[in-house]
């Protein structure tokens, strides 16, 4: 497995409240770069999106730990099976440290192509969640 840990970001609200957000797989949308998506959809549990230069993805609300952590998973292994991690924790100003922590099922030559602009997708996406946070 290759893992994938973004830059922590300092939110500026409450962890419950970033939680809550992040329950909403509409939301998700948002994290992610305008031009670097399509085909978005939600569902109460989930969503898919269709990354450029990544194929589509599925991913499923596989685990909970009330406003610490959200796991989604792969549904499939189209185009790698994955798990990413959603990590919430308080700093001592109220305020909310978060990280994305990804695991994903690469071989060789995927990893060689993806890694690098996951790893840039995914820093992209919580920097994302502290401006639309700091915003609502």
């Amino acid at each position: 497995m290759t893992e994938f840990t973004s830059d922590n970001v300092i939110i500026n609200s409450n962890r419950e409240k970033v939680y809550d957000h992040l329950m909403d797989m509409a939301n998700f949308e948002a994290l992610f770069p305008e031009d670097k998506i399509s085909d978005f959809t939600a569902t109460d549990t989930g969503f898919s999106v269709k990354i450029v230069g990544q194929g589509k993805i599925k991913l499923e609300r596989t685990s909970v730990v009330p406003n610490e952590k959200i796991t989604l998973s792969a549904l499939d292994d189209k185009p790698f099976k994955m798990d990413l991690n959603i990590m919430l924790k308080d700093t001592d100003e109220g305020k909310t440290d978060g990280h994305i922590y990804a695991e994903a099922d690469l071989n060789p030559f995927i990893k060689m192509v993806a890694k690098k602009p996951l790893a840039h997708l995914f820093n992209s996406m919580t920097a994302k969640l502290a401006t639309i946070i700091a915003a609502v």
